[in-house]
């Protein structure tokens, strides 16, 4: 199921999954470069200042997006995520070897790879995995890391 709906979401992008059995319990998806969802918001709808308490969804969806493209890497760049884990299987490699075989991908036709993170400890997962921080800002009050990684 976790599979099937982010390959429905990544629609054309690389999608390496972690199988115990017939059950996928982790996922790593990467979109090819100029498919980053956030540099598809059409610049005239974009909303880069800081929407109030009050704000709607739909504003604070706009703002988020609009930052994030503003932040998105101008060199060509596999965009990485989602990432994700089956919750009662966090915590024991699944991730890491899903984020391994895309990694491998990366490195194995060198593709450059870019992520944002809004979570401490997913900045030293990704630094393990090769990438370095290459920004930080705060996003909606909370503290985000864009990242990169080059192929090896």
């Amino acid at each position: 199921m976790m599979y099937s709906a982010f390959t429905d979401m990544l629609d054309g992008a690389t999608v390496a999954g972690v199988k115990r059995g017939d059950c996928v319990l982790g996922v790593a998806g990467a979109t090819p470069p100029g498919d980053c969802v956030a540099t598809m918001l059409p610049p005239e709808i974009r909303a880069l200042d800081e929407p109030s308490l009050e704000a709607t969804d739909v504003n604070r969806f706009l703002h988020m997006g609009s930052i994030l493209a503003e932040h998105d890497l101008q060199e060509s760049h596999w965009h990485v995520g989602p990432v994700s884990v089956e919750p009662g299987f966090q915590g024991m490699g699944m991730g890491r070897a899903a984020m391994k075989l895309l990694c491998d991908e990366f490195d194995d036709h060198e593709r450059l790879a870019w992520l944002e993170t809004a979570k401490p400890e997913n900045v030293r997962f990704y630094i393990g995995l090769g990438f370095e921080i290459v920004e930080e800002i705060l996003l909606l009050s909370e503290q985000n890391w864009f990242m990169r990684r080059e192929p090896r």
